[in-house]
């Protein structure tokens, strides 16, 4: 059994998702002269931005109940793509919340959702996040700011990411929840309608990346060839006096996103009546909920605020939230757009500051060509090339044959027209997945299994938010990584060369990575090694051969090592894995 992507020697076990540009679009094709490139780059932000219930913050409190009647409009923008967690009632009340949207929203092309349902932090209703956003497009009206891929749609007037989910919806699943859709609620339990309402407008972009770094510090903004670019929505957030955040150093920004802070939009100041709306900046910063929410004790009519007392129910758009996501690009109307999109129901569930390369030498890797496939004897069935298709997932995710179960649920899922995305996704992002990706640090960096203990907490860093690439720095960085390679810092440089790059150190290299081991942190020079483009080039090629079999093109190789410097690389794994160059390949591995 081939190994797991997940499991290779070094780090380059965190699984990456992302289709090469002759399969989706999103990679930049070289533009005739005078003609400007499509899509000039895309980012991956951080986790879910959260909604939660009051009950923690302020003792429950009930709020009112709506008694007036309320008949949701026509969902016609919204392609919901439920997981199998989901049930009845709960696709029926996200469908009215993305009616409530789709009555009010202008949309040019459909907006595609991932929803689904699991057991959550405590008091966590909810939570969504754009999947992606990008930069540079010719339509875009900044070249400079990311636009989450739902808008940038829309400005582009096209699809950016055929067949791929704009945004992604998670719901408590355990929650006491009123699944009612006509605008009443009971006074102790949470309106599901509105927590689908507030994370749909998180999904759309009513959302901050503002991050940690794994260095301990912060960041609104991502690095990318010849530009720095920020979220549209962080662009316009400002501190009490009117600085841009965007513009503060990032010495000051941990000081500025833990004091007042408002936005700076001139449509979201108008509705506010000529004031600047006031956003949720509590003195202690609160990953999900800081900056990307009105502030709570401001606005007791908005959606958009972080928290949802038991008995409050939201059946429309307020005026502010309309107006702030209008300062980011959208466009409201007073009535439903002409799209004419259905809702389908499937089965299926669900970055630091820039570092400097180690090495000043570029490799050397040729890409080879892809060979000629052999032409099957006999056309596989549908059913055949989607159980392939579950095959090769669960084998290259997860390094093992799927069950029965596996192969019947998702093979069916496909046949019904269910996203290929979908099926990577839930692998790439299942605790089985995290589970493999700690279960490989410890053997490729510490020699040994992982204690039932460390395996525990290390699977439930990343399920908060960390990234692979950030565990694994740590897991170097370690006391016990560093006795194990010889105990010094020139000994501990040399392994990083051979285990994160493959190669040994050039002289000048290893003196000045042994220098630096003794005035900064290892965990610091271990990440740097891991985010060098050296690393990500290595990541990038070994991702291509695993799933497609082949090395990238030239283009391709550049475009997705700029992508890794600022996302993950299970956002390329994903991508890949939901090609059609994979599905056509997995038919020829396991039809």
């Amino acid at each position: 059994m081939p190994a797991p992507v997940a499991a290779a020697r070094t780090i380059r076990l965190a699984v990456v998702a992302a289709v090469a540009a002759l399969l989706c679009g999103l990679v930049p094709t070289v533009a005739a002269a005078g003609e400007p490139a499509r899509v000039q780059g895309w980012v991956t932000g951080p986790g879910l931005t959260f909604l939660t219930s009051d009950q923690v913050a302020s003792g429950d409190v009930a709020a009112p109940t709506t008694s007036a009647a309320f008949t949701p409009p026509s969902n016609t923008d919204f392609v919901l793509d439920f997981d199998g967690s989901v049930d009845a009632a709960t696709r029926r009340v996200v469908t009215a919340a993305a009616g409530i949207w789709s009555d009010v929203l202008d949309v040019r092309v459909p907006i595609v959702v991932d929803v689904s349902t699991e057991v959550m932090g405590p008091g966590i209703l909810g939570g969504a996040k754009p999947v992606m956003a990008t930069y540079g497009h010719p339509s875009f009206p900044q070249p400079d700011v990311l636009y989450p891929v739902a808008l940038a749609n829309q400005l582009a007037a096209e699809d950016l990411r055929p067949s791929l989910a704009d945004i992604e919806m998670v719901l408590s699943s355990t929650m006491s929840w009123d699944t009612s859709t006509d605008g009443s609620v009971s006074s102790t339990s949470q309106s599901m309608l509105s927590v689908a309402v507030h994370e749909l407008g998180h999904g759309l972009g009513h959302t901050s990346w503002v991050r940690q770094t794994s260095l301990g510090g912060w960041t609104v903004s991502y690095a990318q060839p010849g530009v720095t670019v920020a979220l549209a929505y962080d662009r316009l957030v400002t501190t009490a006096g009117g600085t841009p955040i965007t513009s503060l150093a990032e010495s000051v920004l941990g000081s500025a996103i833990t004091s007042p802070l408002s936005w700076g939009g001139s449509r979201g100041r108008t509705a506010n009546g000529g004031s600047a709306p006031r956003l949720y900046s509590p003195p202690s910063f609160e990953a999900g909920s800081s900056v990307g929410h009105l502030d709570e004790a401001t606005f007791t009519s908005e959606v958009m605020t972080p928290f949802l007392r038991r008995g409050e129910v939201h059946t429309a758009v307020p005026p502010i939230t309309r107006a702030m996501l209008t300062d980011i690009g959208w466009s409201f109307g007073s009535g439903s757009p002409s799209s004419t999109t259905t809702t389908t129901t499937t089965t299926a569930p669900t970055s630091s500051t820039t570092a400097p390369a180690p090495t000043t030498t570029s490799p050397t890797t040729t890409v080879p060509t892809s060979p000629t496939p052999s032409t099957p004897t006999a056309p596989l069935t549908s059913a055949q090339r989607a159980t392939a298709f579950v095959h090769a997932v669960t084998t290259d995710f997860l390094g093992r044959a799927p069950t029965a179960a596996e192969v019947t649920r998702w093979r069916d899922h496909v046949l019904a027209g269910g996203s290929r995305e979908a099926v990577t996704r839930h692998f790439a992002f299942s605790d089985e997945w995290i589970g493999v990706i700690v279960d490989g640090l410890y053997r490729s960096t510490l020699g040994r299994g992982a204690d039932a203990g460390g395996r525990s907490h290390w699977v439930q860093v990343i399920r908060s938010g960390r990234t692979p690439a950030e565990v694994a720095a740590w897991f170097y960085a370690s006391d016990e990584y560093f006795a194990r390679s010889g105990g010094t810092a020139s000994a501990w440089v040399q392994d990083l060369y051979a285990e994160i790059l493959g190669r040994t150190a050039d002289a000048g290299g290893l003196a000045f990575w042994s220098d630096r081991a003794r005035s900064t942190t290892r965990a610091a020079i271990a990440f740097d090694f891991y985010q060098s483009a050296e690393s990500r080039r290595d990541r990038v090629d070994s991702l291509f051969r695993t799933l497609l079999g082949r090395g990238p093109d030239r283009g391709g190789w550049t475009y997705w090592a700029t992508v890794l410097e600022n996302g993950r690389d299970v956002d390329l794994a994903m991508f890949l894995g939901a090609s059609d160059e994979y599905f056509d390949r997995a038919g020829r591995r396991f039809g």
